[in-house]
C-alpha cells in the first residue's frame, strides 16, 4: 500500500486525460515471436482478407461452335468424284478375242466366261454381215466371213456353244443354269439360220424348241425370237404372249413390237 495519496496517483495509471491536447495512441502489443513478424506479413494478411471477402469471378464460357465433321483421309481426298455409269459398253475387239481364244478352249475354264467370249465373237460376225443389232431376224443361209482370223474364231465359238448347250442334263426339280440357257439360245440361232451347216444343219423346228427352252429357263431375250417364230406360224395370240413376257423382263425389242 502506498504511503501517500500522491504515490497512489503516480503509480496507478488512469485513462483520464488531465492535460488537454493530443494524446499518443497506445500501440498494440507486439507478437511474442519477433523473428516471424514483419510488415510484409501484415500486408499479406490484409491482402488475403480482401481476397477471401470477395467471391471468385465466374469463368467465361467460350462461344458455342457447331461440331465440325472429321477430316477426310488423304486417300479419299485424292479420289476422283463419283461419275454416272456409262450408257454404252465397249465393243469387243478382234485382237483381244484372239488372245483369249487359247484360254477359253481349256476344259477347266469357267463356262460362263466361255459363253461371254462366244457372244462377243458372234457380235463381230453380225457386224461383218451388216447386221446392226442381234435382236433383228438374222438372214437364213451359210454365212461368209471375209476375215480369216474372224472365221477361225467363229469355228471355235460354234464348237464351244454346242458343247456347253449339251452339257446340262435336266433333272427333276433342277433348273438349268443361265449360261447354259444362253448357249441353248445360241444353238437355236445356229439351227434356225443354218449359218454353219458343217456344224449344225438348218432346222427351224429344233430352233423353236431351243428358243422355248432357253426362255423358260431364264434367258429373257429368247422370248423375242420365240414370238417371231409364232408370228411365222401365223399364231399371233401366242406371239403376243411371248412379247408381253419379254416386256415384263425389260426386253426392248419386245416393247417395240408390242407398241406397233
Amino acid at each position: 500500500m502506498a504511503k501517500t495519496l500522491d504515490d497512489q496517483l503516480y503509480q496507478t495509471p488512469s485513462s483520464v486525460n488531465y492535460n488537454p491536447g493530443f494524446v499518443m495512441p497506445i500501440a498494440p502489443p507486439l507478437p511474442q515471436n519477433m523473428d516471424t513478424w514483419s510488415p510484409w506479413n501484415v500486408q499479406q494478411s490484409f491482402a488475403n482478407l480482401a481476397i477471401n471477402n470477395n467471391p471468385p469471378p465466374m469463368p467465361l464460357q467460350p462461344p458455342f461452335q457447331p461440331p465440325q465433321p472429321p477430316p477426310l483421309p488423304a486417300v479419299a481426298i485424292q479420289q476422283s468424284p463419283v461419275q454416272a455409269p456409262s450408257l454404252t459398253a465397249p465393243l469387243p475387239l478382234l485382237p483381244q478375242l484372239q488372245t483369249a481364244a487359247p484360254i477359253v478352249q481349256q476344259p477347266n475354264h469357267d463356262p460362263l466366261l466361255k459363253v461371254s467370249w462366244c457372244r462377243d465373237v458372234f457380235f463381230l460376225i453380225d457386224r461383218s454381215q451388216g447386221q446392226g443389232t442381234p435382236s433383228t431376224d438374222p438372214p437364213v443361209g451359210p454365212v461368209t466371213i471375209a476375215d480369216p482370223a474372224l472365221a477361225r474364231l467363229a469355228q471355235i465359238a460354234v464348237s464351244l456353244v454346242l458343247q456347253i448347250a449339251a452339257s446340262f442334263t435336266p433333272q427333276p426339280g433342277q433348273k438349268m443354269p443361265l449360261h447354259v440357257a444362253e448357249a441353248v439360245a445360241m444353238r437355236a440361232t445356229l439351227s434356225g439360220t443354218g449359218a454353219f451347216p458343217e456344224f449344225i444343219r438348218h432346222n427351224p423346228r429344233t430352233a423353236f424348241r431351243d428358243f422355248e427352252t432357253a426362255a423358260r429357263n431364264g434367258f429373257a431375250t429368247a422370248w423375242f425370237r420365240l414370238g417371231r417364230d409364232y408370228e411365222n406360224f401365223n399364231d399371233h395370240q401366242h406371239a403376243r404372249e411371248c412379247f408381253e413376257r419379254g416386256v415384263k423382263l425389260n426386253i426392248e425389242s419386245c416393247l417395240y413390237v408390242c407398241s406397233k
